[in-house]
């Protein structure tokens, strides 16, 4: 009894040494990706908005403003780009059934409209 005891115990301590080793890996990233290091990040969400059958959403993109709109009752996402700071324009329309219906079929490895494989 004493033996399984002790293969318990160092089993334990072993499995905590590498919770405690991925803890301090996942501390040092974070702090390292929060002081800049690392690069800049592509994109950073802003504001978030709902009125109605619209949700909006901004984004800086580089040293570009994004404003994503979803459009509940037609089900389009569409997508505008501020430029100069002064104009808002139209940059992309899309479906979401279709957006939607496309990455599931990639995801499946399937034609759209066909079930799995």
């Amino acid at each position: 009894m004493s033996s399984t005891h002790t293969a318990h115990t160092g089993a334990r301590l072993n499995l905590r040494g590498v919770l405690m080793a991925t803890a301090a890996l996942l501390t040092a990233g974070i702090l390292l990706r929060a002081g800049g290091v690392g690069g800049e990040s592509i994109a950073t969400a802003g504001m978030v908005g709902d009125s109605g059958s619209f949700t909006a959403m901004t984004a800086r993109t580089g040293n570009q403003e994004v404003l994503y709109v979803i459009d509940d009752r037609s089900e389009h996402l569409l997508i505008y780009r501020v430029q100069n700071a002064m104009e808002v324009r139209l940059e992309s329309m899309q479906d979401l059934r279709s957006l939607f219906t496309t990455a599931r079929s990639a995801y499946l490895g399937t034609a759209p409209g066909r079930g799995r494989p």
